[in-house]
């Protein structure tokens, strides 16, 4: 799988994303999408899978490519070049609250050593989280 996804894609729910909710709105392209997440794949390995024509499959591909949601690219084959496809994204937010990230949201930092957690006294709402990720 090609590593260089995005991780994240946020998007609000507003007229600009369209492209994006319409290139997930079909029961092929989710197939697809099911495929690429497994392994990246060829037009002609999907039409395979897929039962579905190359050219049918390649306006699919289009669709996401368009979207943002899949990437493609070029590789010899042989009889010509073969378009390889691969997930260009791990992840869609959708944010209904266009106000979101705007307010203030409070937090406290504190740096706790391992093992040093008995001395803690944690409340909810709460969450842990080191520089690459958050925990539980």
């Amino acid at each position: 799988m090609n590593h260089e996804t995005k991780e994240i894609l946020y998007l609000r729910a507003e007229e600009d994303a369209l492209p994006f909710f319409q290139a997930l709105a079909n029961k092929n392209r989710l197939e697809i999408l099911r495929i690429l997440r497994q392994k990246d794949a060829s037009i002609k390995e999907l039409g395979e899978q897929l039962d579905l024509s190359s050219a049918v499959v390649t306006k699919h591909v289009q669709a996401l490519e368009e979207a943002g949601i899949v990437r493609s690219t070029t590789r010899p084959g042989k009889r010509g070049l073969k378009k390889l496809c691969s997930l260009a994204l791990n992840e869609a937010q959708v944010i209904f609250d266009n106000n979101y990230g705007n307010s203030a949201r409070s937090f406290t930092e504190v740096e706790i050593p391992i093992s040093a957690y008995e001395t803690c006294d944690i409340t909810a709402p709460c969450g842990m989280a080191g520089e690459d990720r958050i925990f539980g």
